[in-house]
């Protein structure tokens, strides 16, 4: 596997961003990257995997058969200077599907008047969808709410629609994300991350320990166990440490 622009850029939450919260938008490739050079010198590197953006796991079905991706977690509080921040996402694609990628989850920054957790989701190339501050639904998230969020492809390869629940207040957003035909999903990974805001000025905070919980996707068309997630390491040099359980939960850790 290789570091895809696809899933860079879907985790495309640059400051300039945060502070135009449009409640939906046409993307630009502002941030588009790929490794310049693979960690082992070859252009396919498994498990243990770097990629050199994001850390937490990856579950692959070559077939393209994902149809539908979720997971739960506790929205971590973070420590650092005001500024820093990260991203927590779940998704399809963007490994190694160069055409598009579905994802949903939370911006979490840390501000000189406390820390904005901003809920979003994404079918890129095209659209982004902000949760506005103040929020044009009833959902808000605060550190240490349990999240539960969703992600899936609908009628076609082209469209999707993200759930982001907060399962701690019993307040959810749901939005259709409707694509361009020649953007069409590939459906062959999902996955649980932690990422660096990628706009490369915006430091990485310390998010203590994240465990994504009840991972499971459709492939085909029914919920099957995500079992043996590929572990994905590389935030800021190493400076994550990430745990798959027997449970196929994903433990991602600071430091």
């Amino acid at each position: 596997m290789r570091l895809n622009c696809a899933l860079v850029s879907s985790f495309l939450f640059v400051s300039a961003v945060l502070a135009d919260f449009h409640s939906e938008k046409q993307l630009e490739p502002m941030f588009l990257q790929r490794a310049k050079k693979p960690i082992n010198g070859t252009p396919h590197v498994r498990a243990p995997a770097s990629y050199g953006v994001w850390a937490g796991g990856v579950v692959e079905r070559n077939n393209g058969t994902i149809t539908l991706a979720t997971g739960t977690f506790v929205v971590p509080h973070p420590q650092g200077a005001p500024g820093s921040g990260f991203v927590i996402g779940v998704g399809i694609d963007g490994l190694t599907c160069t055409t598009a990628a579905l994802a949903a989850g939370v911006n979490v920054m840390i501000t000189d008047h406390g820390v904005n957790v901003i809920p979003w989701g994404e079918l890129w190339p095209r659209i982004i969808k902000w949760n506005p501050d103040p929020p044009s639904n009833d959902l808000i998230v605060s550190t240490g709410d349990q999240l539960r969020v969703t992600v899936e492809m609908t009628f076609s390869s082209i469209d999707g629609s993200f759930l982001i629940e907060n399962l701690t207040t019993g307040k959810n957003w749901s939005d259709p994300l409707k694509n361009n035909p020649d953007s069409p999903l590939c459906q062959r990974n999902a996955f649980w991350v932690i990422a660096v805001v990628p706009d490369g000025k915006t430091p990485l905070a310390n998010f203590g320990t994240t465990t994504f919980t009840n991972i499971s996707m459709k492939a085909p068309g029914n919920y099957v166990f995500a079992g043996n997630p590929v572990v994905i390491n590389s935030i800021e040099q190493n400076k994550t440490s990430v745990q798959v359980q027997p449970s196929s939960d994903i433990t991602i850790t600071y430091g």
